[in-house]
């Protein structure tokens, strides 16, 4: 939004251009945003879980001083010196701020920084134990057909079109040439079946096991003000990702 703001952007380094030689004024906006990084940069350690209670204590005083420190500035020098000065140096202020702002959220949507990011406002991540779910259907088509992708394997999913699984699961069975998706369980079922948690079949002659596939993460996760201003300035959330698992059945009739 800020790098949209065209008029105001203009405006602000028409008053630039006016003050420049005014040392008074670069200091005012200095110090302004000096104080005001400082107070960015603690308030939200006052509602990290991880730090003790004195740390909390100590981050939200030094956030909350340096807050009220960054405007008092600003009113003393409108008393004692020249509020003219102040009305054209102070727009500059949160115009540096709010570049400063979109840039850092342009560049976290490109990098992850952690298990805490969550740069997006719904944010879908592979699980980890997908490369377990790989390797195990390795394994079992090897035991079953004699080589590592020549067994058939069911994906019975009743989303085939929406559930962001689906796509998921073709690009992992993308070596598999007997893969088959279908909305249920067929009747000639294969001796590997794939199917989610929520909706377990009777497999009779199977036996199960659970694999998390997908994390989901959304804004609704964040439980109060506190946990989404941290993640407005930081794109940091505290609460886990949803995890989407699914059931990989083994025929044990198959040798």
């Amino acid at each position: 939004m800020t790098l949209l703001a065209a008029p105001v952007v203009a405006r602000a380094a028409g008053q630039i251009c006016e003050w420049r030689s005014e040392r008074d004024a670069w200091l005012l906006v200095l110090v302004s945003l000096s104080l005001l990084i400082a107070s960015a940069f603690s308030l939200p350690g006052a509602s990290n879980a991880a730090n003790s209670e004195e740390w909390r204590v100590l981050y939200a005083g030094v956030g909350i001083a340096t807050l009220v420190m960054s405007l008092f500035v600003w009113v003393v020098y409108g008393v004692l010196g020249n509020w003219r000065t102040v009305a054209q140096a102070l727009p500059v202020v949160p115009l540096v701020l709010g570049l400063a702002w979109q840039v850092r959220s342009m560049v976290s949507l490109s990098y992850d920084h952690g298990a805490w990011r969550r740069a997006a406002i719904v944010h879908d991540l592979p699980a980890s134990d997908l490369v377990d779910l790989q390797s195990e259907l390795h394994n079992l088509s090897a035991l079953n057909r004699g080589g590592a992708r020549e067994a058939v394997v069911d994906v019975a999913w009743p989303s085939l079109v929406s559930d962001p699984v689906v796509p998921l699961l073709r690009w992992q069975l993308r070596d598999f040439p007997y893969a088959r998706f279908s909305a249920s369980i067929p009747s000639d079922a294969a001796p590997l079946v794939l199917t989610p948690v929520e909706e377990q079949p009777r497999l009779n002659g199977y036996s199960g096991a659970e694999f998390p596939v997908l994390k989901r993460w959304t804004m609704a996760k964040l439980p109060d003000f506190t946990s989404a201003l941290r993640w407005v300035l930081y794109r940091e959330a505290l609460a886990p990702p949803d995890e989407t698992r699914l059931i990989l059945w083994v025929d044990k009739t198959q040798k």
